[in-house]
């Protein structure tokens, strides 16, 4: 955390220009309702004797006055994303691909579902809130939700013929479409309003959103890693193009998030489950942007395009011990996504024909 006032103007000036539209009015809703609630929610905390500690400081800090937080801390955001990204610095350590030079993490206002990494020769800076914490949230229940279909199926019925039915009567279908609609219309998933699913899939789908979120950040290191590397040219090696350093980045994401699910016995960190469906629900919205003629998703002449970032995936997968385990889970999960995306891409196109 960042102390001195000084550096807090600077952190604060660099969050103004992450802000995007509606995510003032967002930050204003959520701290006002902590104002409202704060004494209330710690009240029932204390009263918890099974809570853990990491969860006790974050209640603490929020019956602080807010507004010494700045106008936009996100306490959310915060309390996510923060033991993230020490946990992943450490087995950085350990691995011997830590950043020399210390990362501070503030919190984005931005509602899309991307980050901000804004590397120095003094420190790192690293920006995550609202706006990546709902994305991973809303489609870690779609597809939570979706690889439930799977259970206890044998893998030759792993198919659209099979599973699209299946997804259409639990309603995940209809679910997604709106995800991608949205996102595709407004470059965010907040509020979009509740999206329930079964409490017995409550802790899968928190693992899920965790390993989404993991390679998220661990991503985000490889750039601070690559920065120190090769300061005078912006972190860019000799002879590599940005999406070269793109996928390099995703290949350090997925090595901490391999490490990480080792670790934490999350499944889908370390068998990259999480990775594969962020890229597969970030090319669902970008597929209906283009069906409905937004723009919020433009082609990207400095980032590889979602297929290329999931084949980098497999790629990566193919380097590393437990593959012949790991590959065809993922092919099943990849099967899946394309499952769901052609259903979500048929209701669209149903939906635009009933509206004529």
């Amino acid at each position: 955390m960042l102390e001195d006032t000084e550096e807090n103007r600077y952190v604060e000036y660099l969050q103004k220009q992450l802000v995007t539209e509606g995510s003032e009015d967002f930050l204003e809703e959520q701290s006002k309702w902590l104002r409202e609630n704060r004494h209330t929610l710690f009240a029932n905390k204390i009263g918890n004797h099974s809570v853990d500690t990491s969860l006790m400081r974050f209640m603490e800090w929020t019956v602080q006055d807010l507004s010494t937080q700045g106008p936009y801390q996100d306490v959310f955001g915060k309390r996510i994303f923060e033991p993230l990204l020490e946990k992943l610095l450490k087995l950085a350590e350990e691995h011997k691909i830590a950043p020399k030079l210390p990362i501070y993490f503030s919190t984005s206002p931005a509602v899309d579902a991307s980050p901000a990494a804004v590397p120095s020769s003094e420190r790192h800076l690293l920006f995550a809130g609202q706006g990546t914490y709902s994305f991973c949230n809303y489609w870690g229940k779609i597809y939570t939700l979706s690889l439930q279909q799977l259970a206890g199926v044998c893998r030759r019925k792993h198919t659209a013929k099979y599973v699209l039915p299946k997804l259409v009567r639990r309603g995940v279908i209809g679910s997604a479409t709106s995800l991608a609609w949205r996102y595709a219309t407004r470059g965010s998933v907040l509020g979009i309003g509740k999206l329930a699913i079964p409490d017995k899939l409550s802790d899968a789908r928190m693992l899920m959103v965790t390993a989404m979120e993991v390679f998220i950040l661990g991503h985000e290191i490889g750039h601070f890693l690559l920065q120190e590397d090769f300061p005078d040219t912006n972190g860019t090696p000799p002879d590599w193009s940005e999406k070269d350093v793109e996928l390099h980045c995703d290949v350090v994401g997925l090595a901490l998030c391999t490490s990480f699910g080792k670790q934490e016995g999350n499944p889908f960190a370390y068998q990259f489950i999480g990775p594969l469906l962020f890229f597969s629900a970030m090319e669902v919205c970008q597929r209906v942007s283009r069906l409905i003629g937004t723009r919020q998703f433009e082609e990207s002449s400095t980032h590889p395009s979602h297929a290329e970032r999931i084949q980098n995936i497999f790629d990566f997968v193919k380097t590393i011990k437990g593959r012949p385990r790991i590959r065809p889970v993922l092919r099943d999960c990849l099967r899946l996504s394309k499952a769901l995306e052609f259903g979500v891409l048929a209701n669209i196109v149903h939906i635009a024909s009933c509206s004529r």
